[in-house]
């Protein structure tokens, strides 16, 4: 039976830009479930991630009781909540560790003990991302007139304003929560650069590759070597969006990673 993919979305949106790659996998015949996130457009403001984490693990348990295998796809934020979801899940159901084939970063936040999301670019040679977001008074980062430039440069009209359209607020705090759980130590784990990003550029996305990497390496928990072999790095000639702006070359590497697992 083919893996199922678990979508995990980036921070202010919700669930509906995994539409086109849902439709490219299942072409491939994989199914995918795109998780809803809690935290976007929460009120009140979500204090944590965990309404996000929360979400994830609810689905991955769903479909990990019923004996279905799975690879998680975590885009931007969602790379830590997806980091601590399959950690969390994995601790305490040790067994469901073998369904959890891969977790696949794309345009990801990787995280380390200690850091919450906002924290883990700190330290990147050369420039750092770009701010365009500002905060309001309930708590959330409200995203700034040019965030479709940021997002969905190279997304073609209409699809570009009508995924902008959709664009929520995000509670702050979310980014600041640390994680209790590296799901990279005990799941073998890929990533998808995407060399043109203008949210997470390029050079901080491989300086948190090589962190965790070096991270593992040096602490010894790690059951998995993080983001190796040959299903371990990939790269693509693309803005922060990929599963919009290419989808097809998405769903090869997908297809690639899934019948590795």
């Amino acid at each position: 039976m083919k893996p199922t993919f678990v979508f995990v979305s980036g921070a202010w949106h919700r669930s509906d830009y995994w539409g086109p790659l849902t439709r490219g996998l299942a072409d491939a015949g994989y199914p995918s479930v795109a998780v809803t996130p809690r935290c976007v457009n929460s009120e009140p403001a979500a204090t944590s991630f965990q309404p996000d984490v929360d979400a994830v693990k609810e689905t991955l348990v769903n479909l990990l009781e019923k004996g279905t295998n799975v690879i998680v796809l975590a885009h931007s934020y969602g790379g830590v909540v997806g980091t601590e979801a399959v950690g969390d899940v994995v601790a305490n159901n040790p067994g469901f560790a073998a369904q959890i084939k891969r977790l696949v970063y794309v345009a990801a936040f990787v995280p380390i003990a200690g850091l919450g999301c906002y924290q883990l670019g700190i330290g990147a040679p050369g420039p750092e991302n770009p701010v365009y977001y500002a905060p309001d008074d309930a708590g959330n980062l409200v995203l700034t007139d040019g965030s479709d430039e940021i997002f969905y440069h190279d997304v073609a009209e209409p699809h570009r304003s009508e995924y902008t359209a959709i664009l929520g607020k995000e509670p702050f705090a979310a980014f600041g929560t640390p994680p209790s759980y590296l799901g990279w130590e005990k799941i073998p784990s890929s990533y998808v650069y995407t060399k043109l990003d203008r949210a997470l550029l390029y050079h901080i996305q491989e300086f948190m590759v090589k962190r965790v990497q070096d991270v593992a390496a040096e602490s010894g928990k790690a059951s998995v070597k993080p983001f190796s072999g040959p299903f371990g790095l990939f790269s693509l000639e693309s803005g922060h969006s990929p599963m919009l702006s290419k989808t097809a070359e998405m769903a090869g590497i997908l297809s690639q990673i899934a019948e590795e697992a």
